[in-house]
């Protein structure tokens, strides 16, 4: 806990650094941007595009990858997720077992958020971040889980655990084009700090390659494709990002299927966000299940959870002090997919426990660390 403590301390003061320094405004994959510091052989003094660095044999210069009026992006956040009460049915159906269904409500659900970007190669030719995040889930319901409901025992005793980190490579092609890479690498599952080493195996990777085009200092749009476990499990899905300000009050900031919002400010240090977004992973779960017809529980075996909802929401972001900045989100989560496979590997597997999961309220409060 003290070397988890320091590293807080630690990225906190680089926070507070950055925000010292000259910054520019980055794009990331997400469809977000970062403010990232740039040294005296990075200014550029033309607000629309890269200034020409001589060496590319077009003669021109470089897009930027900046949008005018987006939502500012955070160097560090801290925040809280909680959702309301949900039912939470499960039904039961391993092989050789007979099958039960186990009624609950979930009281509650949510935990600590912490996620950061830090900018570690900032040129005019290419910009590499290093993106970190970690979430925690817990469980509780209303009714106590009965002694063979296995699976909402360890639900609530041990809630979900998310840890990633991810490295984003922007490169400008020339004055309109640019390409964006990502990958991304998840420990996903029911561990607490001493077992966090020991799930290394059960890592998930992501990929996201982009390639876009920027006209105007107003609008940015790209194209490509992602391999990602938002829904679940391990999918190819194409990808499209537009980020656009209409005028001084409204714009759009997209990255489809993942997210969406329709953007409204009423001023550069406050504004509002309606839309949507699909959170998901798979998690590796350590728990007993029933041998033939309940008589037996076998002990501590491996299963995947495949966990996916959307999150329909309304953001309102403001500056309070400087640099900080108060997020207040709000909306309702959608249940997409949550299921049990007796497996860990990539497959699909069988699903051994079916979950069923209603809409419940959910909100997250966060304090937000960006340039001023």
């Amino acid at each position: 806990m003290k070397k988890i403590t320091l590293g807080i301390i630690c990225l906190f003061t680089s926070a507070v650094a950055l925000a010292q320094q000259p910054t520019r405004i980055e794009i990331l994959p997400s469809g977000d941007t970062l403010i990232v510091p740039i040294d005296d052989s990075d200014i550029v003094y033309d607000t629309t595009s890269y200034a020409s660095s001589g060496s590319d044999d077009s003669g021109g210069g470089y897009c930027n990858n900046s949008v005018s009026g987006l939502s500012p992006t955070k160097i560090l956040s801290i925040g809280y997720d909680y959702v309301g009460p949900s039912a939470f049915n499960s039904t039961y159906s391993y092989t050789g077992a007979d099958t039960s269904v186990y009624n609950r409500t979930a009281n509650f659900a949510g935990g600590l958020r912490f996620s950061g970007n830090i900018p570690v190669v900032s040129r005019l030719k290419g910009l590499l971040n290093l993106g970190f995040n970690y979430w925690r889930t817990g469980y509780k319901f209303k009714e106590e889980p009965a002694p063979t409901d296995f699976f909402g025992k360890r639900l609530q005793e041990r809630g979900l655990s998310n840890f990633g980190l991810s490295l984003t490579f922007f490169k400008p092609l020339n004055d309109r084009h640019f390409i964006i890479l990502m990958a991304q690498g998840e420990v996903s599952g029911d561990y607490n700090f001493k077992e966090f080493f020991n799930r290394f195996k059960y890592t998930k990777g992501s990929y996201t390659a982009l390639f876009g085009w920027k006209k105007r200092d107003d609008k940015l749009f790209a194209v490509g494709l992602s391999r990602t476990w938002r829904g679940g499990e391990s999918l190819p899905i194409p990808v499209i990002l537009w980020n656009q300000t209409f005028n001084s009050k409204w714009g759009v900031e997209l990255l489809l299927p993942a997210r969406g919002a329709v953007r409204y400010n009423f001023s550069p240090r406050s504004l509002l966000l309606l839309g949507y977004e699909l959170e998901g992973s798979s998690y590796n779960m350590q728990f007993n299940y029933f041998g033939p017809n309940f008589s037996a529980p076998m002990l501590n075996k491996e299963h995947e959870l495949r966990r996916s909802e959307i999150r329909a929401r309304l953001t309102w972001e403001k500056q309070i002090l400087g640099f900080i900045w108060l997020s207040i989100q709000g909306g309702a989560r959608v249940n997409y997919r949550n299921a049990v496979a007796f497996d860990s590997g990539l497959d699909r597997g069988q699903f051994v426990v079916d979950n069923k999961v209603g809409i419940g309220p959910y909100g997250i409060v966060s304090i937000n660390f960006i340039s001023p």
